[in-house]
């Protein structure tokens, strides 16, 4: 049994809600605009060996890693502004594992919401 105990906090998670949302409309877009042309580049780079479906590909490729390490340096705990998980996405994180704040409400969507 764990001992950790997270702190609910309705400005954090309101907070985390925000930035979460504005990710959704900036980078996340970004990201899927950069993985749709990968298929066809890669296939396209086996079908057709050249320099140009090679550079196409391994470009998108590195643009999409670096939208990647933007998106995590920039999707940050509302309390201590770190990233909130040590591995993965940070947008799927219940709980900040530096501070112990939750970012999403434990009781649910509609928890601490104003009607």
């Amino acid at each position: 049994m764990s001992t950790l105990r997270a702190t609910y906090d309705q400005q954090v998670i309101d907070a985390w809600a925000v930035q979460v949302a504005s990710r959704k409309r900036g980078i996340g877009k970004t990201q899927l605009m950069l993985t749709l042309p990968l298929i066809p580049f890669g296939i396209w780079m086996f079908l057709m060996p050249s320099l140009v479906p090679v550079l196409l590909f391994f470009g998108v490729a590195f643009a999409l890693v670096l939208a990647q390490l933007i998106d995590r340096a920039t999707l940050l705990c509302p309390h201590c502004h770190q990233p909130p998980t040590e591995r993965g996405t940070s947008e799927r994180a219940d709980f900040c594992v530096h501070c112990y704040y939750w970012l999403r409400s434990p009781y649910g969507a509609e928890h601490g919401k104003v009607a």
